[in-house]
Parts: C-alpha cells; structure tokens; sequence
C-alpha cells in the first residue's frame, strides 16, 4: 500500500520549490501506461472530462474528449493531447469555470503522468521536477497564461497527493490500458 502525501496548502501555490534530481523512467509499456493512467485519475478526481487513455507502438496518449480517441488506434491521439482554448471550453460546458483554478488544476493534471512514473520508481519528493516534456510545456503555459507561473512545483505536489490517495486506480487503469490497448472512462 502507498503512503499517501498531504496536498500542498493553499499558501504554497506561490511557493517556488527547489529542483529535484530525479532519475528518467525507462519507457517500457507499463511506465507508459502508468503515466496515462496518471493523467486519468487525476482529472477523474478533479472533475476535468476525460474520455480515455491509450498505449500504442510508439508510446500513449490521454483524450480530455471522445473526439481525441481514434478507433483503431494506429497512432497518437490527433492533437487532443494539446489542451486549447477548446479545451478550456468543454470544461466549462462540463460545469467548470475557465479560470485561474481551473488552470492550476489542468497543469495538476498534466504533471500527473511524470509524478505517477516517479511513484511507480519509489521515488520520494525530492523538489520540483524539471521536465522538457510536450505535457510540461502545455501546463507551463495554462499556468503563465493564467498568471501562475511560480506554481509549478504546487501542481506537482498536488499531482502526487491524488495520486497516493488514489494509488489502486491508476494500477486498475494501467492494467486494462495493457490488457486492450485501451481504457475509456
């Protein structure tokens, strides 16, 4: 069973936390499919929609809307991945405003695959993680569009908060992402 780590206070979303060092994740199917269902989770838990995740031959993806899941699934999910003002739209349909909060909790779960590969390693928070990765260039972005930048390391902690909170979840996810390729939600 995880240990599950406290979510940041509020006071901490202005906090510039220091740099980890944290090693890279080999990429085999089951770390791409734990960082998928990573995301999942996380916006299942934040009330973001979301249609869905995948595993392919190259790598795997995350659909914030059924239009993103292509069937058969040949390849990357076709821009669904890039969150939008679209994007941004739909979880305002879904009940959600398109604001400050709503872009922390976007970058939250964006950061959530990367968090969830750490915790799959057993690694421990060790500082804000540097990624140059497309999901933390797009949460970068939510949040200096929102005028948030400093709150990078808040939406990491927060990430993995949902995460060791809801740790049987993601391994659920990522079982039936290996076992069909797939796993709508």
């Amino acid at each position: 069973m995880m240990r599950t780590e406290p979510l940041p206070g509020e006071h901490q979303r202005r906090v510039v936390f220091g740099w980890g060092d944290y090693p890279r994740a080999a990429y085999d199917r089951w770390t791409i499919a734990v960082h998928e269902a990573g995301h999942a989770v996380v916006a299942q838990v934040l009330g973001i929609p979301a249609a869905g995740a995948y595993i392919g031959e190259v790598g795997g993806g995350f659909a914030m809307h059924s239009s993103g899941l292509q069937e058969p699934l040949t390849g990357p999910i076709d821009d669904a991945g890039i969150l939008t003002e679209i994007d941004l739209m739909i979880c305002g349909r879904a009940g959600r405003a398109a604001d400050c909060d709503l872009s922390i909790d976007l970058a939250t779960m964006l950061f959530a695959g990367r968090q969830a590969e750490l915790l799959h390693l057993g690694l421990p928070w060790l500082g804000q993680c540097s990624m140059s990765t497309s999901d933390s260039s797009r949460a970068a972005e939510h949040l200096r569009k929102a005028g948030q930048p400093a709150t990078e390391g808040y939406c990491q902690k927060r990430a993995r908060s949902i995460l060791t909170a809801s740790w049987d979840r993601v391994t659920a996810i990522a079982d039936r992402i290996m076992q069909h390729g797939i796993c709508r939600m």
